[in-house]
């Protein structure tokens, strides 16, 4: 070594020790033992030289349990400066490893004892999306999260969890042996409503770790189909059924539905089916206004009756009088061929009912239909009845007592007529006219004219604000709110009757 500064140069003292030999190692902490682990090692200076060309001719790999003293030996010819231990080899403990090498020149060494151990630390989750915000159920979705974990191993699989409201949580997938951090929920997989998910994932020892926070989403897709459950074969199927979601429900028999307007699962269907096969079909409505698919099943209807029934019939003071002599608990009044009411049993007589029909006017063609407790049915013959009115005629729906209107001062009775449809006129830019919409509500309203006394026209002030039936010569039928009634007085009382027509009972078997 020389120096520009001095004449005397410095001189440094160096040893060589040819009979050092070092090695590098591993730095083992925690070991995956559910993957291939190689361990490594090399020959390497420190603060010493050493022969650059010496090279490892044999080694030999040691391992064993913490706290043993046998070891495992795995012995290593030629160069190989590494050692792998395949996966699922190791148990979940704690080991120690050390190597001995063996150089071309005749050195050898035996490294230190290290430790490492197979036990993993507890993993917790994170949840990346989704979160807040609403999904389209019928449609693939997808999910994902982060896993969290003190030794950095990669997961080894994950559970995710849902729930709508405060019920307990329900399992959506547990999937095990996988390093996914995100999953893709099958369209039609998750319940349409307000839900929570949470996920957890496994650390390299399977052992699951700590639940997310949970996250809020909306589904909304069509509920899954209804599972029916079972269906009588009387002549008034009883059907009933499972499902989801459920805020409505349709049933529907070959051609014919019906609504069921609410979480019910079971319906009885209403009117009385002929003997025969028949298909059952029925889906559902969800909070969203979405239908499920149409489930379906099959029974053979059977009317099997045992009763007897008659009916008689006769006309009295404006109205249908029927009489009924029947075996069967429930019996029903059809006009026209129309369900109009139930008849009563008559005080007494156990086989006897009455039903009146006010609202007769004109011909119409009756008969009775005999029902026992399991919907099987009986039908009377036809009778025929006529009701004549010779003037205007109105009394109460509820306790029929007519009142007589025969005439007008000065002319005929009048009855006007006024029928509307609400319309909204909507103007579309660009457009030189509206667009009408029409609703569906229909408005009837009736003004009558008609002159009487004093009496009269005071039984009429009383049935103001009552459901009356008004009919009349010309063959004009009312049934509606008596709104008002105006009277003007001299010698004799002019009267203006205002009634708006409401929608007739719609009578059901029971």
């Amino acid at each position: 070594m020389q120096s520009s500064r001095t004449s005397s140069p410095p001189y440094l003292e160096v040893t060589v020790d040819t009979d050092y030999l070092y090695l590098e190692t591993t730095n083992t902490g925690f070991v995956n033992q559910s993957k291939d682990f190689t361990f490594e090692w090399k020959i390497a200076p420190t603060l010493h030289l050493y022969d650059p060309m010496t090279k490892q001719i044999t080694a030999q790999f040691r391992l064993r349990k913490k706290g043993e003293e046998q070891s495992q030996n795995s012995d290593i010819s030629g160069e190989t400066m590494m050692h792998t231990i395949p996966a699922n080899t190791l148990e979940k403990t704690s080991y120690e490893w050390q190597v001995y090498v063996l150089t071309d020149d005749g050195r050898s060494t035996t490294t230190e004892w290290q430790e490492f151990s197979t036990v993993d630390g507890i993993s917790s989750a994170k949840v990346i999306r989704p979160n807040l915000i609403t999904l389209d159920g019928s449609v693939d979705n997808h999910f994902e999260w982060e896993h969290i974990i003190s030794t950095g191993s990669a997961p080894r699989g994950f559970e995710i969890q849902y729930r709508e409201g405060s019920s307990e949580w329900e399992t959506l997938i547990d999937q095990k042996d996988t390093e996914q951090t995100y999953y893709d929920v099958p369209a039609n997989t998750l319940p349409a409503g307000n839900l929570e998910w949470r996920v957890r994932t496994y650390n390299s020892n399977l052992t699951p770790g700590n639940w997310s926070d949970s996250a809020s989403i909306i589904v909304r897709s069509a509920p899954p189909a209804p599972i029916i459950t079972s269906v009588t074969s009387s002549p008034r199927p009883v059907i009933s059924w499972q499902s989801e979601g459920q805020i409505q429900a349709e049933v529907r028999i070959n051609d014919s539905t019906r609504s069921v307007l609410s979480a019910a699962k079971s319906y009885r269907w209403e009117d009385f089916l002929p003997d025969g096969f028949i298909t059952v079909n029925v889906r559902v409505k969800n909070q969203f206004d979405l239908w499920s698919p149409w489930a379906s099943a099959q029974t053979t209807i059977k009317n099997t009756p045992s009763g007897q029934i008659t009916l008689s019939a006769s006309v009295s003071n404006y109205a249908v009088s029927l009489s009924i002599n029947s075996t069967y608990p429930q019996n029903y009044i059809y006009r026209d061929d129309v369900l109009i009411g139930k008849a009563v049993k008559r005080e007494g007589v156990d086989t006897a009912f009455t039903y009146l029909d006010g609202t007769a006017l004109g011909s119409h063609s009756y008969y009775a239909m005999g029902v026992d407790d399991q919907s099987n049915y009986q039908q009377s013959e036809r009778i025929t009845e006529k009701v004549s009115v010779p003037f205007g005629v109105i009394g109460e729906l509820k306790a029929l007592s007519w009142i007589e209107l025969k005439r007008k001062r000065g002319s005929y009775p009048s009855h006007d007529i006024k029928r509307s449809y609400p319309v909204t006129m909507v103007y579309y830019s660009g457009n030189p006219l509206p667009v009408a919409y029409v609703s569906n509500e229909l408005d009837a309203s009736h003004t009558l004219e008609f002159t009487t006394d004093k009496t009269t026209a005071d039984h009429l002030e009383n049935l103001t604000g009552k459901t009356v039936i008004y009919k009349d010569v010309r063959g004009d039928l009312i049934i509606g709110v008596l709104v008002s009634v105006e009277c003007s007085r001299d010698r004799a009382t002019d009267v203006k009757l205002s009634i708006e027509e409401t929608q007739r009972e719609v009578v059901k078997i029971e």
